[in-house]
């Protein structure tokens, strides 16, 4: 479990450098990076913090697709 956490963390934490250098590339990592959290809380009994990540995830996806429709527009 160490290990997917620390895979999961660093996931997360790339995904916030490329988001602070304006990259849509975060959003996919992020994707990645909450659903994993999420199943891994769901595994430790957490599950507020599951619906949490869940949401985080969901917000990515959102993420993403505002992001490409902002650009595809010009």
């Amino acid at each position: 479990m160490q290990t997917i956490t620390a895979i999961l963390a660093v996931l997360s934490l790339w995904g916030a450098v490329q988001n602070a250098r304006s990259r849509w590339i975060c959003f996919p990592f992020w994707m990645v990076a909450n659903a994993g959290w999420a199943l891994v809380a769901l595994a430790a009994g957490l599950p507020f913090q599951a619906v949490m990540f869940s949401a985080y995830f969901f917000i990515s996806v959102f993420g993403l697709w505002a992001w490409r429709k902002k650009y595809a527009q010009g």
